[in-house]
């Protein structure tokens, strides 16, 4: 048997998507002048960013590696596989570029809540035993002479299945 990435990814997007509301515990958008418009499975550099559709976060798989628990015949043995995703937060917001100061508190507040959110609501199952946050890189995006600040977020869930 193989990890059903798709699933796996539909998951983490629905662990997002739950927690965009003003009811949720933590929520995704809490704090922000502008509420999260989307949570998508896929990635930034493909699907590509709108200003009108910002603040926006996307879900993808980096890599993946898998290493084997018991001896024995293939099909039966148990496995651990470790799932890297991109978390990745785009965040624009009109006269950025004039007041890009006043605008950064609200984009670490973005990637601020979106740890929290992993850290919080992302549960341990029969298959989830770790998840970690390894990583969170910030960074200034210029499609087409539009500002955009980005970050990504490394996302580290660790699999056990047979």
């Amino acid at each position: 048997m193989t990890i059903d990435y798709p699933g796996k990814v539909t998951t983490i997007v629905g662990y997002f998507t739950s927690a965009n509301t003003t009811t949720a515990s933590p929520d995704l958008s809490s704090g922000m002048t502008t509420r999260v418009k989307s949570v998508v499975a896929d990635e930034m550099s493909i699907q590509g960013v709108r200003g009108d559709l910002s603040p926006k976060l996307f879900v993808s798989i980096n890599r993946a590696s898998e290493e084997e628990t018991q001896i024995g015949e293939f099909t039966n043995r148990k496995k651990e596989k470790l799932v890297t995703y991109d978390v990745e937060g785009v965040y624009r917001k009109s006269g950025f570029s004039q007041t890009h100061a006043d605008h950064l508190p609200d984009f670490y507040r973005f990637a601020q809540n979106v740890e929290q959110v992993i850290k919080t609501n992302i549960s341990f199952d029969a298959d989830i035993i770790h998840v970690s946050v390894v990583d969170t890189e910030f960074k200034a995006e210029q499609p087409d002479n539009t500002q955009f600040k980005v970050f990504r977020i490394g996302l580290e869930v660790r699999y056990f299945y047979s």
